[in-house]
């Protein structure tokens, strides 16, 4: 199946839950202490991306919350950075207005976040059936 682009979103915006509580949200959050002049708004071309979790399972039905974090070659955290998400089998699973991953039917995915610059971060996501 083609790959689905879902949308984009600034790295460092607060993320939202409402609305994916009916799908019965699993909330997966990368905790990481960071001072507060670790975060810059800088504009540099060797920014990297990460997402976690890098590879998670959930039900049909259920959905999961993917972390973005965009850093640069100092590994000061950068924020307001665009990101575009997309989903490789959008028949498996759908990102949710708030980019939620949420399981549509039985199968393995890629979610991918990429910077304006090119940077991919890529997450497996397993669907399986419910019980």
């Amino acid at each position: 199946m083609a790959e689905r682009r879902i949308g984009r979103m600034r790295s460092g915006s607060a993320w939202r839950s409402a609305g994916a509580t009916a799908f019965g949200v699993l909330a997966v959050l990368a905790i990481g202490g960071c001072a507060k002049n670790d975060v810059t708004t800088g504009t540099g071309t060797d920014d990297r991306i990460s997402m976690m979790p890098r590879s998670v399972s959930i039900q049909v039905g259920q959905a999961v919350r993917m972390i973005v974090t965009i850093t640069d070659d100092q590994g000061r955290v950068l924020a307001g950075k665009p990101v575009t998400f997309s989903v490789r089998d959008s028949a498996i699973a759908t990102l949710t207005i708030d980019q939620d991953v949420v399981g549509l039917s039985p199968g393995t995915t890629i979610v991918s976040a990429a910077t304006s610059q090119g940077h991919v971060a890529d997450a497996q996501v397993t669907v399986t059936p419910k019980p």
